[in-house]
């Protein structure tokens, strides 16, 4: 989305405009459609929060789901910013790889085949999540759309 009405930069409408911008480059999707998608809101809607001459908003916990789903910095840099703060890059952890994930999963399968589920085989689950989860994030910040399972007519 390319901001026909002119913002003052550094303002908020500036920062929501460039978010969009910022998914957009992500996904090669429309930025504010794939952004209404994810919030489950209208693209209206998303587009009064980005103009300064409408009332609309952005809520700070929308703003931070669309941060983390997409891995934009816009909405994260305008906020530190209004802290007086500058926003420092972290180290990012390493990705699992999706062969650790196969194999705990298969480790799950092999430790519940026996019907009974003990310490253990909860903590192999436990762990399963947490790599799952943390391949689900790694793509994430690679730009691509995570959607919740019931979005893809699962439940």
């Amino acid at each position: 989305m390319t901001p026909i009405k002119p913002r003052r930069s550094g303002g908020v409408h500036d920062a929501v405009a460039r978010a969009f911008e910022e998914i957009e480059a992500r996904t090669g999707e429309q930025g504010i459609a794939a952004a209404a998608d994810t919030l489950g809101v209208s693209k209206w809607t998303l587009y009064a929060a980005a103009d300064p001459d409408r009332d609309g908003e952005l809520s700070l916990l929308r703003a931070g789901l669309l941060t983390q789903v997409y891995g934009i910095r816009s909405l994260a840099e305008w906020l530190a910013d209004k802290a007086g703060c500058d926003l420092a890059e972290r180290e990012a952890a390493p990705a699992p790889l999706i062969s650790d994930a196969m194999a705990a999963l298969g480790q799950c399968v092999q430790d519940l085949a026996d019907g009974e589920v003990s310490e253990q085989d909860m903590g192999d689950i436990r762990r399963t999540i947490a790599l799952l989860q943390g391949l689900l994030e790694a793509r994430a910040r690679r730009g691509a759309q995570v959607m919740p399972m019931a979005r893809e007519g699962r439940s």
